[in-house]
């Protein structure tokens, strides 16, 4: 986060969602749509509002009834000055108000935003590969699990860790695609754990099922055919005939005895089908 303090309520509101400017003007877009809300946003115009260089009665009326929808608080005071900042006189507790309040405004918006935000990445990986949005993924995981560990509600929380899981997974692929097999397993091992507190069996098992992979690249090919089948046997029945597939190619490739990125590669057909169709 900026070092800079916010110089309206507005901008300090956006930081504590953990949102780029462009995020939240997708966002505000996505709301206005679920909510018949009108006004629109666009990125030069937030630029304008957050830093106090438009006048609360300037404003559209659609666009101020959109931003105080979205906030519950009135358009003058989200275009003044935030509070006086006392996290440091009251140890923190005015920061975790902060954050427990954000994280109580996160809806099936949110999370839908969250999710096309990753399925972005997704793209952006296949198209230009993980040395290119690997940080952008890296930041995204951190936002997530941020708002997970300040979640009170059981059903945003299961929401938010499944997502979450998705993400280590990705991270996992990519750390493989860049040949940090360590950091590979790390992610794996955070999918997997991210994915039994959502309580999903579907999600543990293909973590599970890509991180033999991370085995065969560590020249564990008979560990890597064990984790698969543990995997296929606790997946739901349509995971399981993915990861059928998934195994028949690690059995081919521990029949031959090789190992290596050229492994890898061939695993990685499988694999990426079955990542790629997921959603």
């Amino acid at each position: 986060m900026p070092d800079r303090p916010a110089r309206t309520l507005l901008e300090s509101h956006i930081r504590e969602r953990s949102m780029t400017l462009e995020e939240f003007v997708e966002y505000a877009e996505r709301f206005g749509r679920d909510h018949g809300e009108p006004g629109t946003l666009s990125l030069r115009h937030l630029q304008r509002l957050i830093t106090g260089q438009q006048a609360a009665p300037t404003l559209r009326p659609a666009t101020a009834r959109l931003l105080e929808r979205m906030f519950g608080e009135g358009i003058v005071a989200l275009l003044g000055p935030p509070p006086a900042d006392n996290s440091e006189l009251d140890g923190g507790a005015g920061e975790l108000r902060r954050m427990l309040e954000a994280t109580r405004r996160v809806d099936q918006s949110v999370i839908g935003l969250l999710h096309q935000q990753l399925d972005a990445i997704r793209r952006l990986d296949r198209q230009l590969g993980a040395v290119v949005v690997r940080g952008e993924l890296k930041a995204k995981i951190e936002q997530v699990s941020r708002l997970i560990s300040h979640s009170l509600m059981p059903t945003v929380r299961e929401q938010l860790t499944a997502l979450l899981s998705e993400m280590h997974t990705l991270a996992g692929w990519q750390a493989l695609d860049t040949s940090t097999v360590t950091a590979a397993w790390s992610h794996y091992e955070e999918s997997k754990s991210t994915a039994a507190q959502s309580g999903s069996v579907a999600y543990v098992s293909h973590a599970a099922g890509e991180q033999s992979v991370v085995l065969i690249e560590a020249g564990q090919p008979g560990d890597a055919v064990a984790v698969l089948d543990h995997a296929r046997r606790e997946a739901e029945l349509i995971l399981q005939r993915r990861l059928v597939v998934m195994a028949g190619v690690v059995g081919r490739v521990v029949g031959s005895g090789r190992t290596g990125l050229g492994v890898v590669v061939d695993v990685a057909r499988s694999t990426r089908r079955l990542r790629c169709s997921r959603r």
